[in-house]
């Protein structure tokens, strides 16, 4: 079966009439299969993430967790950013289309607003890392449920989930710096520090 990248990204980036006009690739949905072979493909394109997976609305811990990882799946493999889909939206969570989905925040009748677990997990990588902020490479067993920057005052940040039952201990270093920090089960952490 054809990939994605097959059907519609290799098309038009291997087209060199096409590819003057192109600087970056923006991916919705599906980019997931598809945006670490375009990055190896084109290093030199800047990638985005244009549309989170929105979910059916229930708005819960577990599609946080499974958000957590699609952000850390995207910039691991060389997007250089993430947009969160739908904001927010009323109670129930219906889309213009009657399709039940998450947001950060719920309106309630009241006019007040409730933040769900998708805004805690935006916040951990949107307080930390800061604009124009390059992806550190994370090797080892906490790769594929950590992210590291460095910004550009040099500090570094680092976000990390244990969806884990049971407490872990998280272990990170770089260039000499290390700390290590237990990680209560099923949290995610973020932790900032200067060189």
């Amino acid at each position: 079966m054809e990939s994605n990248y097959e059907r519609y990204v290799s098309s038009i980036l291997f087209d060199e009439k096409v590819m003057k006009y192109v600087k970056d690739v923006g991916y919705q949905w599906d980019g997931k299969h598809a945006v670490d072979k375009t990055h190896q493909d084109f290093p030199e394109l800047k990638l985005m993430q244009t549309e989170s997976e929105c979910g059916m609305g229930a708005n819960d811990w577990k599609h946080a967790e499974y958000i957590f990882g699609l952000i850390n799946h995207y910039f691991r493999y060389g997007a250089n950013a993430y947009v969160y889909w739908n904001m927010a939206l009323e109670t129930g969570g219906l889309s213009t289309w009657d399709w039940p989905q998450n947001s950060l925040v719920t309106v309630l009748p009241d006019g007040c607003v409730r933040y769900n677990p998708e805004f805690y997990v935006m916040k951990h990588f949107s307080s930390a890392v800061k604009p124009g902020a390059v992806y550190l490479k994370i090797r080892g067993p906490w790769a594929s449920a950590s992210s590291a920057f460095r910004n550009p005052d040099g500090s570094i940040a680092v976000i990390v989930q244990n969806a884990q039952k049971e407490e872990q201990e998280f272990t990170f270093s770089h260039e000499g710096e290390a700390f290590t920090a237990k990680l209560p089960a099923g949290s995610m952490h973020t932790f900032v520090f200067k060189e």
